[in-house]
């Protein structure tokens, strides 16, 4: 029989166990490599362990749930040494654990248990129904645009965003995070103009936009929400969905030095605490 047992914390490898069983050496542990945030607020763990060169080793199980050392779910991955678990909810600790088994199917007791705690999430809305566009990148004045908003969280994950073009632009868009209009980028990423490929108001693209390092933010603190592109044209530009102004608790600015009471940016903020 085959004995898999690991130890480990999460985010942190330690040095494996050796365990005899008969003439079967094992050696494992499991560590969680990366988390992957999903648009629909979905995530997945990918989980690693060393590999065994015993001859005799047919593969390896995964076995994961919700409570620990109880485990509904349970993927065979053969010889391969790591495992991606999907759909995993947010706000919910998950327990994992694997066994080996050997050419003859005798499979060996759970290694000792590793748990991963997905951050919650939560989405400011802060418009979903377009009443018109605002030009970026047409002319000098508009290679910017920007949203304000009340923070409800303390991390920002990702932002959503409703965005057509005019014609062909091939700017590159970025998006940050400030704590001022004209400040440093808390978090920052981009939108390729291959992304962007509706030039009809009645289907924009909604792009979601993760950024590597999320920011960190203050809860009921007021930040911005950038979108810039660093040249324009007047033949060639994009153009971002707008509503009218049902948030009460921010503004859209037509430009650094424009600011529009009256409407806000058509899309939402995604925060983890």
């Amino acid at each position: 029989m085959v004995q898999a047992r690991l130890r480990g914390k999460l985010l942190r490898r330690v040095f494996p166990s050796f365990i005899v069983c008969g003439s079967f050496t094992l050696i494992v542990f499991l560590v969680i490599f990366s988390f992957c945030l999903h648009p629909a607020h979905a995530q997945q763990v990918t989980l690693g362990w060393d590999p065994n060169t015993e001859a005799d080793l047919q593969g390896y199980r995964v076995y994961s749930g919700t409570a620990s050392r109880t485990y509904p779910n349970v993927s065979d991955v053969g010889n391969s040494t790591s495992c991606t678990i999907s759909g995993l909810a947010a706000g919910t600790t998950y327990f994992f654990a694997v066994t080996a088994y050997d050419s003859a199917g005798n499979e060996g007791g759970y290694s000792a248990e590793i748990s991963y705690s997905v951050p919650s999430t939560q989405e400011l809305v802060i418009s979903t129904v377009p009443s018109s566009t605002a030009a970026l990148g047409s002319k000098s004045s508009y290679k910017t645009k920007a949203q304000s908003f009340t923070a409800i969280g303390t991390r920002i994950d990702s932002v959503r965003l409703a965005i057509i073009k005019y014609r062909s632009p091939n700017q590159t868009i970025k998006v940050s995070i400030r704590s001022s209009l004209t400040g440093t980028a808390l978090a920052q990423a981009q939108i390729q103009p291959s992304q962007v490929t509706s030039a009809n108001y009645n289907q924009p693209n909604w792009i979601d936009v993760v950024f590597t390092t999320p920011a960190q933010v203050v809860k009921g603190s007021t930040y911005y929400l950038v979108l810039e592109v660093s040249s324009y044209s007047s033949r060639n530009y994009y153009k971002v969905l707008v509503s009218q102004n049902t948030y009460a608790d921010g503004m859209f600015y037509s430009s650094i030095s424009e600011p529009q009471s009256q409407i806000d940016l058509l899309g939402s903020i995604r925060f983890g605490n």
